[in-house]
């Protein structure tokens, strides 16, 4: 092989391997890619579920208010029902004193009732 041969031989062996390092550079950046596209999956996904967390979070908020609500009738409630059981016992007991009242004016006409007929 005479000069220019030698020198082609050269310039072709390290075109084959600049090829070849071509070759292998274009698979890693293919695999890069196909990673940051599995990865921008992930955050797509990781944002669907952040939307599912907050609404989660906004549905707990309107329970614990409702719950809130719940809690603030059953205290009016209390309330009013520890009212009517004061007025209750107070009817109770005009009731007794009536009562009393009524017993003390039966005696005092059986008394009357009485004078009256010893009268005759």
């Amino acid at each position: 092989m005479g000069e220019h041969g030698l020198g082609f031989s050269v310039v072709a062996q390290e075109v084959r391997k600049l090829s070849d390092d071509t070759k292998k550079s274009v698979a890693n950046v293919a695999a890069l890619i196909q990673n940051t596209s599995g990865q921008t999956k992930k955050l797509t996904s990781s944002d669907s579920i952040m939307d599912e967390i907050t609404k989660g979070d906004e549905s707990m908020q309107e329970t614990a208010e409702h719950f809130q609500r719940i809690f603030e009738a059953i205290c009016e409630t209390k309330v009013q029902n520890n009212r009517m059981n004061e007025e209750l016992s107070s009817f109770i007991r005009v009731i007794n004193e009536m009562c009393n009242d009524f017993y003390e004016f039966a005696a005092s006409a059986d008394k009357i009732t009485w004078i009256a007929k010893d009268m005759q």
